[in-house]
């Protein structure tokens, strides 16, 4: 089985799927990495100005080793490759 078969197989087993509009920051110490996810809320505006504000709050959480988080910006990076590439076309 090739490693991107097992990838797909893994993401085929995940029982539990979190939204997140965001991400509210990332935090690395002693080789763990912390990522904070957050949810936008519209805030009214009071002034009549039409602007559009909006309420950030910390939602979720995702602690893994900074190994993970390497793994994560290489899928992450090559994403965004794809996606530029795409977009040229």
């Amino acid at each position: 089985m090739t490693k991107n078969e097992e990838n797909n197989l893994q993401a085929m087993e995940i029982a539990d799927e979190i939204y997140a509009d965001g991400v509210l920051s990332v935090g690395i110490r002693q080789n763990i990495a912390k990522i904070d996810f957050y949810q936008a809320f519209p805030v009214a505006d009071e002034n009549n100005t039409n602007e559009q504000r909006e309420l950030r709050k910390a939602s979720r959480r995702i602690v893994l080793p900074v190994t993970g988080l390497i793994e994560l910006h290489d899928i992450l990076s090559n994403i965004m490759e794809k996606i530029k590439n795409n977009a040229e076309k």
